[in-house]
């Protein structure tokens, strides 16, 4: 299929409506740019780039968690940006050799519905050891890591904030109350909103999003947890129009582009966290490469915490 000179094509885990937003601007910014996304999973991203290897058709990948984007077996496909100017992120925030930048961060959150608690007489839940409290057991929905990034993220979150022991002991009592699992981000916050459970365990983006909407709904990070992780962008090794790309790719380190993540409920990592707007200064950075060191292991983990004798199926 022919493209547009303009077209800079990019792959994205981010949600559509947020996509369509930051396309409308980038064109705004640069008419001459068209940024035409391909939205997916964060697991399918993942196949797509792999399968598609050195003969991939995506100039930019547009939004991807970094445990996933930084990944050994991805990093030979991205191309050092070397036209951007990363001096204001921090040193977490992008590859000493260009190969990626993180101008934002998701924050992991419960998505509550406060009433709903209320009624029966139990708080809201502010961290993991409040989730294990056996009065919650049914009313919890939460996304499997194996498959979401949102749910890698928690995990990640958690066990380098409260360390393994702690964790896997939580977790375990987690599991015990026979919570929902989940392949999405969103589908724990929907699961709160249409009434089938009264915490979503989810990123603040989600979260905020219904909450804009006027759904009532409290956000929680978990006290236990304060964590976010870097949210990449990268461009495609052997690019076509390299010189649009990293033009799409600067404009993420924009002012506009700050005031869109906060408004997304996003940390915009351009600035100090003490300034961002974000959730608070206590956040701080998950430690990308031992996250990714510790997938596996980890992910292994938790299957024997939840499965196969917590869980009866995975719902979409």
């Amino acid at each position: 299929m022919t493209r547009s000179a303009h077209e800079v094509l990019a792959y994205s885990a981010m949600e559509d409506a947020e996509l369509a937003e930051y396309a409308a601007l980038i064109h705004a910014a640069c008419p001459d740019i068209a940024l035409v996304v391909e939205r997916m999973s964060s697991t399918a991203l993942r196949e797509r780039l792999l399968e598609e290897g050195s003969h991939g058709r995506w100039d930019v990948v547009f939004g991807w968690s970094l445990t996933h984007l930084a990944d050994p077996d991805i990093l030979p496909l991205l191309a050092p940006a070397s036209a951007l100017s990363v001096e204001r992120l921090p040193a977490t925030a992008y590859a000493r050799d260009l190969r990626w930048l993180a101008p934002s961060g998701f924050v992991p959150a419960f998505c509550v519905d406060h009433r709903r608690l209320r009624e029966w007489g139990l708080p809201i839940p502010r961290s993991w050891h409040d989730l294990a409290d056996p009065r919650f057991r049914g009313q919890i929905v939460l996304p499997d890591p194996r498959r979401s990034g949102a749910g890698f993220l928690h995990l990640a979150a958690l066990l380098q904030c409260a360390g393994p022991e702690y964790a896997w002991s939580v977790l375990g009592e987690v599991a015990a109350g026979s919570p929902e699992i989940v392949n999405s981000a969103n589908a724990p916050c929907l699961a709160v909103i249409e009434g089938r459970a009264a915490i979503g365990v989810s990123v603040s983006t989600s979260t905020a999003a219904l909450i804009a909407k006027g759904h009532d709904l409290t956000l929680v990070i978990p006290e236990d947890a304060p964590a976010y992780e870097p949210e990449g962008f990268a461009m495609r090794q052997g690019c076509a129009r390299p010189d649009l790309a990293q033009r799409a790719l600067r404009w993420t380190l924009s002012e506009d582009a700050a005031s869109t993540y906060r408004r997304y409920n996003k940390l915009p990592l351009t600035h100090p966290l003490e300034d961002s707007g974000g959730p608070g200064p206590l956040l701080r950075p998950i430690d990308v490469g031992a996250a990714i060191a510790a997938r596996d292991l980890a992910c292994r983990q938790w299957a024997r915490c939840f499965a196969p004798e917590c869980l009866s199926a995975y719902h979409s």
